[in-house]
């Protein structure tokens, strides 16, 4: 029988790979100029854009309470029924308490520093 330090000290043929070190791709954007209007697009911070982004949004909620509303009504009375199941009032207001916590790594969502 062979001594245990001989066999830790060879290493095994079949090991696991060697990792390789990922490399990060980082996008660049050149900016022409300073004007807040490049190529035609507005700003993002303009009015109409604003109006346009919370009414999409509006009507995407709406759309989805309608077509998910028989499903939702059941969930939310299993969560009272049941008490195994009481703490999905708090998943929403979490997730959403998250979201707001990582809005700086959401493209247009975020300050731009």
């Amino acid at each position: 029988m062979k001594n245990i330090a001989e066999r830790s000290e060879k290493p095994s043929p079949r090991g696991r790979k060697k990792k390789t070190p990922r490399q990060e791709a980082v996008a660049t954007v050149p900016v022409a100029n300073n004007s807040p209007e490049v190529q035609g697009v507005p700003a993002a911070g303009s009015r109409n854009d604003i109006f346009l982004r919370l009414a999409i949004g509006g009507a995407v909620l709406v759309i989805g309470i309608w077509a998910y509303f028989p499903t939702l009504v059941e969930m939310v009375t299993a969560w009272e029924r049941e008490p195994d199941y009481s703490h999905g009032f708090l998943v929403a207001p979490m997730a959403a308490f998250f979201l707001w916590l990582k809005r700086s790594s959401f493209p247009g969502f975020g300050n731009s520093n």
